[in-house]
């Protein structure tokens, strides 16, 4: 295990980008309004900044010791969320492998690995460190952990009571969780255990509730973004775009933008705008290793089928505002990043079915997602909120754009920099 967290961290140190903006800089007000600094922050999907808030304070602690404000001209609290988001993966690294473990499979840690890399996880964790989620995929991989226990011990209060406290804090950090809640009833109601499921239900509520009403107890507004900017990109000639905040709609409908659309979850998974599995597809061959695997075992199809319905819960709610299925200028589809267990299950079956010889696949599964990845946030002329991974493609296939330019240009002397910071940080 800690070989593969450590092939993430080199990967992750190399192109980590130290910078709040777009929704992060949503979260990133809230906590510090939360905490009484000075920050126009608003209420809106908050959860993530619980777990970013303590790395922010040692932050804190740090800079009033001396160091300042920012270390090799990079903010200290943009620091801490950067490692906060690593951190979180890290942690998944271990969750995954209990997790792969427990439903009876082989290779957790080198199956993690391929997935961490093959899946937007990566992209949000080292690209937009500010953005939930990294820590929406923990707490999704702690919620399938729980309900795998769950399912072996189905008359424990404890481990009922336990899903849902993780399942009302996922609610905080996207609202759409809230129909996880689905799976764990079903394999509840299932296994007859009754009285766990008036726990479940009654935690999950009742910490949701208590959670979300935390900032009207800080005198916090509510609010909504009602602006998607556009990562950071080229204009024609190279130039950098200013990534403006997202515009503040305090006190906002929570229903702004419902829109029913039906094709809302195909679309999210199969269109070359943000299709899940053309971005990256090590997810769809997670998704056919999990379903061989679910319908193959005995011993833990209880628990598979029912994580499998929160997944397919969690995408088919994306319906009800099918006009914000891309999630404005994103990679791949990132509202499914929390879907991490399983596709780690996924691949980990995979690998035992085909006796690893799936690898090389998944390789190339991870090579054409970091190609996207690169041109997709460092940019290229006349980059668009509308482009999508034919546009990239087409790109370079006409030699309009080049991975040897990309990497000169663009690239090299960040990464560069990076470790020559770190050697500099190193010998003080």
């Amino acid at each position: 295990m800690l070989a593969s967290i450590a092939v993430y961290l080199f990967l992750a140190l190399s192109y980590v980008q130290v910078t709040v903006n777009n929704d992060g800089l949503v979260y990133y007000d809230f906590m510090r309004r939360l905490i009484g600094e000075n920050a126009p922050g608003y209420a809106y999907q908050f959860g993530s900044s619980f777990w970013n808030l303590p790395f922010y304070l040692v932050g804190r602690l740090v800079s009033s010791l001396g160091v300042g404000d920012t270390v090799s001209g990079l903010s200290v609290g943009n620091i801490a969320v950067a490692i906060a988001a690593n951190v979180a993966v890290a942690v998944i690294f271990y969750l995954s492998w209990r997790l792969v473990r427990g439903v009876g499979l082989p290779g957790g840690p080198g199956a993690t690995l391929l997935t961490v890399l093959g899946t937007p996880l990566f992209y949000y964790a080292v690209f937009q460190p500010a953005y939930k989620h990294a820590v929406d995929a923990l707490l999704i991989s702690l919620f399938a952990l729980l309900l795998l226990e769950a399912d072996r011990k189905p008359g424990s209060t404890k481990l009922a009571a336990a899903l849902g406290a993780v399942l009302a804090v996922a609610i905080s950090v996207r609202y759409a969780n809230t129909v996880l809640i689905i799976g764990p009833l079903v394999l509840l109601v299932r296994a007859r255990a009754l009285v766990q499921t008036y726990v479940l239900t009654t935690v999950a509520i009742v910490g949701a509730t208590a959670i979300l009403l935390i900032p009207l107890a800080r005198g916090i507004p509510y609010g909504l973004p009602s602006s998607t900017n556009p990562s950071p990109g080229r204009t024609q000639g190279g130039a950098q775009q200013p990534v403006p905040a997202p515009t503040v709609a305090e006190g906002g409908d929570i229903t702004n933008g419902i829109q029913f659309a039906p094709l809302a979850p195909v679309r999210m998974l199969f269109t070359t705008k943000r299709g899940l599995f053309v971005w990256t597809p090590l997810c769809l061959l997670a998704t056919a290793g999990y379903l061989w695997h679910a319908f193959r075992t005995r011993e833990h199809r209880r628990f598979l089928l029912s994580l499998g319905l929160s997944a397919l819960a969690l995408l088919v709610v994306h319906s009800l505002w099918g006009t914000y299925w891309t999630g404005g200028y994103s990679f791949s589809q990132r509202f499914l990043t929390g879907l991490f267990p399983v596709f780690v299950i996924g691949i980990a079956a995979l690998l035992r079915a085909t006796r690893m010889l799936a690898t090389p696949l998944l390789v190339g599964c991870i090579a054409w997602s970091m190609f996207l990845a690169l041109y997709h946030y460092y940019g290229y002329d006349h980059v668009s909120e509308r482009d999508g991974a034919r546009r990239i493609v087409r790109l370079y296939t006409s030699h309009e754009e080049s991975l040897g330019e990309l990497w000169r240009v663009r690239i090299e002397m960040r990464v560069r920099h990076r470790w020559h910071a770190y050697g500099d940080w190193l010998t003080r």
